[in-house]
């Protein structure tokens, strides 16, 4: 099992599986340089956008035509690697830093966005009961009780005329209704933006640096934990091609109705001949090896913090100091996982649980980017009379 983090360690992760997605930028570089490139004709990074390109003025193309709105990490033994004192503050919370301290106002309040008012307003204090983490990877544990609060968040919220309060029910439904489905997925978002204050780090960063990783996190949070909440709920029979949504309704993918009569003139077989919808893709291509590996609850709180803070393709959007937090708290999920797997699944191959789990990450990798392709689309062309993909609150380009 020590093996684990030679074969996984941050920096050789995407390397290890390149064979299976596309290369990160880091690959690239490398097959660059391999193919006789000089390194003065290779570009290492993307250039950072000018100030000339940012928007000056506020969004004003947000979902709120289609949405209603309802209503100290001490303990850590796995440490994060050394930084500069210019970076992190010698503070006994390993989280905390300088590389904080700029003005979490430094956003023009004539350009905040409404997903920087969100992210503030469910800024929380959580407060944990250091008894109760693990020493070996109480990053891991925090991350489960964040998650668990949206669990928890989600009861309160979607509940049907019959239920009693604080019980979601699940319900087998036929047609797949594009609006319904858009106006709930707005709702779950204050939840996601809440559930990340309890991911180490995180809750310290500035409103910027927040905004941006929550954009990154939150299409690829959507797709992974929709899979991952259907096998948690349903079990692992591979014929069983249910789907499970947030809300608690429940589809057969295969053989559902999609009705988008609120959202577009066209037909849903005019619309899936531009867009193929991810929501029928995603349990088609990860259903199976999501139900085969059976991910412990632990272990999916690895994948969720992993995809949080693996930026590298996106790494001109962060400031050098978050560039180098993020490359620490991988390492340190990293770490915590190899522990918990000594410690709780000793007799389970972890190398081959932490490879299928990546495998689930680049699927979902994959179908972020076709998401995105679809939001750019639909921006071109205007299948949708309405914002559900949230291009306005995002301003994904």
């Amino acid at each position: 099992m020590d093996t684990i983090l030679e074969l996984f360690h941050v920096e050789h992760v995407l390397h290890f599986f390149d064979d299976k997605r596309v290369m990160c930028r880091s690959c690239r570089i490398k097959k660059c340089y391999s193919a006789g490139m000089k390194p003065e004709e290779v570009q290492v990074s993307r250039e950072t956008p000018s100030k000339a390109q940012q928007s000056l003025s506020p969004n004003t193309n947000s979902p709120d035509d289609i949405i209603t709105m309802s209503t100290n990490d001490a303990g850590i033994t796995s440490q994060i690697h050394e930084i500069s004192s210019t970076s992190l503050c010698s503070t006994s919370n390993a989280y905390q830093g300088n590389i904080y301290l700029r003005n979490s106002n430094s956003i023009s309040p004539f350009i905040r966005s409404k997903l920087h008012q969100i992210i503030e307003n469910c800024s929380v204090n959580y407060i944990f009961d250091e008894t109760t983490l693990s020493p070996h990877y109480p990053t891991l544990v925090q991350m489960y009780m964040g998650y668990h609060r949206l669990l928890a968040r989600r009861d309160q919220i979607f509940i049907r005329p019959f239920s009693n309060e604080g019980i979601r029910i699940y319900t087998l439904q036929d047609v797949f209704n594009v609006h319904k489905f858009a106006n709930m997925n707005r709702l779950d978002l204050d939840g996601i933006a809440e559930m990340l204050e309890a991911f180490p780090g995180y809750k310290y960063l500035v409103i910027d640096e927040k905004v941006s990783l929550f954009k990154q996190f939150y299409s690829h949070f959507l797709i992974l934990e929709r899979i991952y909440e259907s096998y948690r709920l349903l079990g692992t029979r591979i014929d069983d091609q249910k789907i499970v949504l947030v809300n608690g309704d429940v589809y057969e993918y295969q053989t559902m109705k999609v009705d988008i009569q609120e959202i577009s003139d066209m037909s849903p077989e005019q619309v899936d001949a531009y867009i193929k919808p991810w929501f029928k893709i995603a349990p088609r291509k990860m259903l199976e090896p999501m139900k085969k590996l059976a991910p412990t609850e632990t272990e999916m709180m690895f994948a969720f913090g992993y995809i949080l803070w693996n930026i590298q393709e996106n790494e001109s959007k962060f400031c050098p100091e978050t560039i180098l937090f993020a490359k620490n708290m991988r390492s340190m999920l990293l770490d915590e996982l190899s522990a918990y797997y000594k410690i709780e699944l000793p007799t389970l191959n972890g190398v081959r649980r932490v490879g299928e789990l990546m495998d689930l990450m680049n699927m979902t990798e994959k179908l972020v980017m076709q998401r995105n392709e679809h939001i750019l689309l639909n921006k071109i062309f205007k299948y949708f009379k309405k914002d559900v993909f949230f291009h306005g609150l995002f301003d994904i380009d």
